[in-house]
């Protein structure tokens, strides 16, 4: 990410690049800002205590995607912008600009502090560190690359993510089923109401308003800024469709 963004000498270039990324690292980027702690850890701690279901609320988010690209054309006419506060700015002046900006850095608080819990928690699970080193460490070098490069930085160390992801969860999956002594032991010693779609913590309704909930798009600042680096709109709309597609099969996985 370091070497990556040795050539960022603007603030466009940081916020936004070049306008010049191929499909490939767009829809890495934009797949790897989508999977994030609750699309991992989240989607599989309520899928063992909740029941299938929640395969099919997270389906919800997918369908997210797919809507929020139906606005990518529109959102794309802003090119040129560097954020959703300049965008803001522009159409309703000076105070919006700010509210805008403390709403959107408000919000990325608040998810950067529950994905670095998540990062203190891994850290600990796989290695025996303690969470809140895990987290100095983790976090560290993330703030690292970002603020050296910019976007530049994070869409080069996103396309290894997606890569990792794509790779290391099957094989995570396997050694797991494998250290459980293989499909029949788990099938047999997997609790009877682990296997049922809906369980008896929530009716069909609740889990059917949450599915919508999901579908909700949020617009935040990461999936703005990840559309405004696209060329045009017929290639930020194909990234977003190819990204859902990834994300049908990473949630399924």
């Amino acid at each position: 990410g370091v070497y990556k963004g040795r050539k960022v000498t603007n603030l466009k270039s940081f916020a936004v690049g070049d306008n010049n990324f191929p499909n490939t690292a767009l829809i890495a980027t934009i797949t790897a800002t989508w999977i994030g702690g609750g699309s991992t850890v989240g989607i599989i701690e309520e899928v063992y205590s909740s029941g299938i279901i929640w395969f099919f609320i997270f389906l919800g988010a997918v369908v997210e995607i797919l809507i929020f690209q139906l606005f990518s054309g529109r959102i794309i006419k802003f090119k040129g912008f560097l954020s959703v506060a300049e965008i803001l700015g522009a159409w309703y002046g000076k105070p919006a600009r700010v509210i805008g900006g403390i709403c959107a850095v408000s919000l990325s608080i608040g998810l950067i502090g529950a994905q670095i819990a998540v990062i203190g928690q891994v850290c600990y699970e796989f290695f025996n560190i303690p969470p809140n080193i895990g987290i100095l460490i983790a976090a560290g070098i993330v703030v690292l690359y970002s603020t050296f490069g910019g976007i530049q930085s994070v869409t080069v160390t996103d396309i290894i993510q997606l890569a990792f992801f794509m790779a290391a969860m099957p094989i995570v999956a396997s050694v797991i089923i494998d250290s459980a002594g293989g499909y029949k032991e788990l099938s047999q010693g997997l609790p009877r109401d682990h296997l049922h779609i809906i369980n008896s913590y929530g009716s069909l309704r609740e889990y059917f308003w949450l599915f919508v909930f999901f579908t909700i798009p949020s617009f935040d600042a990461c999936l703005i800024q990840r559309t405004l680096m696209a060329k045009d709109k017929a290639q930020i709309k194909e990234c977003f469709k190819t990204t859902a597609f990834i994300m049908a099969m990473f949630y399924a996985l």
